[in-house]
């Protein structure tokens, strides 16, 4: 994630302005996140992630500032967009970085 612009746009925008230790969802909300930024950060926090993937209630109880459709919209357009494949697991559905979007 180090040099990405989303990267330099969090660190510029948000860490710039804290001068506290948490971030307030006021302030997430102030950045206005582009659909494609929210996307991309449900992409590098499943990459993150130990094997690469992530039960879809974790990613939905996760907090995401400025996410104006709702996690759930972008969770539905990641796996339409074929770049995590859905797995139903005996805790609920698995979301797996597919290997075209691992490559990316």
């Amino acid at each position: 994630m180090g040099d990405t612009p989303l990267y330099r746009k969090f660190v510029g925008t948000v860490l710039a302005g804290c001068t506290d230790v948490s971030i307030s969802r006021e302030h997430l909300i102030a950045l206005h996140l582009s659909q494609e930024e929210i996307a991309s950060l449900l992409l590098q926090a499943i990459k993150r992630s130990k094997f690469r993937e992530a039960l879809q209630k974790n990613l939905m109880g996760r907090h995401w500032g400025g996410c104006r459709l709702g996690i759930e919209y972008h969770i539905h357009d990641i796996i339409g967009a074929d770049m995590v494949q859905c797995i139903d697991t005996t805790s609920g559905p698995l979301l797996k970085l597919s290997e075209d979007a691992r490559a990316n």
